[in-house]
C-alpha cells in the first residue's frame, strides 16, 4: 500500500482491499485526489481530462452485433458455399475415375463434332421435305428458292 499522500504505484493496488487500519488513509487519499482534481479544473492550472464514461454493455453488444456477428456469419456462408463445392468436385472425380479417366478435351470434341453432324442432318431432312413439298406442286419455283434460302440461312 502506498504512503499516505503518495500515489500508488498501479492500478492493481487500488482495485486491493484495504485493511481496516488502513481505510482512512485511504479515504484520506480519495478525498484529497477528488479536492486537487476539482481545484486544478476550476484554476486551470493543470489540464486534467474528462472523467471517461463507465464501461457501457450495450455498446459492446452493438458493436458485436453489427461487426463480429456478420462476420461469423459470412464465414459460416464461405465454410457451406466451399464444403458444397468440394463436394461437386470429389463427385465429379469419383464419376472421372469410375467412367476410365477419358480425356475431357477429347471427349468435348466429340461432343462438338456429334451436334455439327445432328445439325446438318436436321438441314438435310428439312431440304428433302422441301423438295418433295415442291415436287407434290404445293410450291411454286420462287416459294421453293425463298424457303431454301431461309433454311441455309442466306
Amino acid at each position: 500500500m502506498a504512503e499516505y499522500g503518495q500515489l500508488p504505484e498501479t492500478n492493481s493496488q487500488k482495485r486491493k482491499s484495504v485493511p481496516p487500519s488502513e481505510q482512512s488513509t485511504w479515504a484520506n487519499y480519495c478525498s484529497e485526489l477528488a479536492t486537487a482534481e476539482a481545484w486544478a479544473r476550476s484554476t486551470g492550472l493543470a489540464s486534467i481530462p474528462e472523467k471517461p464514461p463507465k464501461f457501457n454493455g450495450f455498446i459492446c453488444f452493438v458493436l458485436a452485433w453489427f461487426w463480429i456477428f456478420p462476420a461469423i456469419i459470412y464465414y459460416l456462408w464461405w465454410l457451406s458455399k466451399k464444403g458444397a463445392y468440394d463436394s461437386a468436385r470429389d463427385d465429379a472425380l469419383r464419376l472421372w475415375k469410375k467412367n476410365d479417366s477419358p480425356d475431357p478435351f477429347s471427349s468435348q470434341v466429340t461432343f462438338a463434332s456429334e451436334v455439327q453432324s445432328s445439325k446438318s442432318d436436321d438441314l438435310a431432312t428439312k431440304l428433302e421435305e422441301l423438295a418433295s413439298i415442291k415436287d407434290k406442286g404445293l410450291l411454286t419455283e420462287e416459294e421453293f428458292v425463298a424457303a431454301k434460302r431461309k433454311l441455309l440461312g442466306i
